[in-house]
């Protein structure tokens, strides 16, 4: 059923004070139809949709990655994007990674802190010169600059330093320690194993 059947072969379907409005194929005319479709506005900016004009959503380079199929908008994060920046808003916050095991590790930040909470933490190292892993202390002026907790351990090994490859250690030190204090006495001022 038809409110309105306009058969072909017309040269205009609709003429407004001799305007044409809508051609005889049925199409609006280009810029006939005018005014405001609708207003938009973001966290930064506004802006009114006008007859004609296209709506664009865009990325920048802060991550964030825009793509449109069809009628489809889909918007993706891209970490290669992110460079230096900062996180969070001023107040003390926790990052959870979801991972494979029954619990997640954790970072916890705070004022002037990091604090990892995890199973098992380990860090390795390729490097093949001197210095691989280093713990920068130098700050520390009273107190004590570098703690290891064992409190919960009753059977097995504190601290171990496993030189059982194949190569083994032919020279150089496992265990160095140096200081300026007086207070090591034997050997003056540091010592090895």
């Amino acid at each position: 059923e038809y409110a309105i059947n306009i058969g072909s072969g017309w040269d205009s379907v609709l003429r407004v004070g001799g305007t044409e409005v809508i051609n005889g194929s049925g199409q609006v005319i280009a810029g006939r139809l005018t005014g405001t479709i609708f207003n938009s506005s973001a966290d930064s900016g506004s802006g009114t949709l006008l007859q004609g004009e296209t709506v664009s959503i865009l990325g920048g380079t802060n991550g964030i990655d825009t793509t449109l199929s069809g009628d489809t908008w889909t918007l993706n994060l891209d970490t290669t994007e992110i460079g230096t920046t900062t996180f969070g808003s001023g107040t003390d916050f926790t990052w959870t990674f979801n991972s494979s095991g029954a619990t997640d590790p954790t970072i916890a930040f705070g004022n002037n802190s990091q604090t990892f909470t995890t199973g098992a933490f380990n860090v390795t190292s390729n490097a093949t010169t001197t210095n691989a892993i280093s713990f920068d202390t130098n700050t520390v002026t009273t107190g004590t600059a570098l703690r290891l907790l064992v409190d919960g351990l009753t059977t097995g090994t504190g601290f171990h330093i496993n030189d059982s490859t194949a190569a083994g250690l032919s020279s150089g030190t496992l265990l160095h320690v140096s200081s300026i204090s007086t207070a090591l006495t034997s050997p003056t001022n540091g010592g090895s194993l």
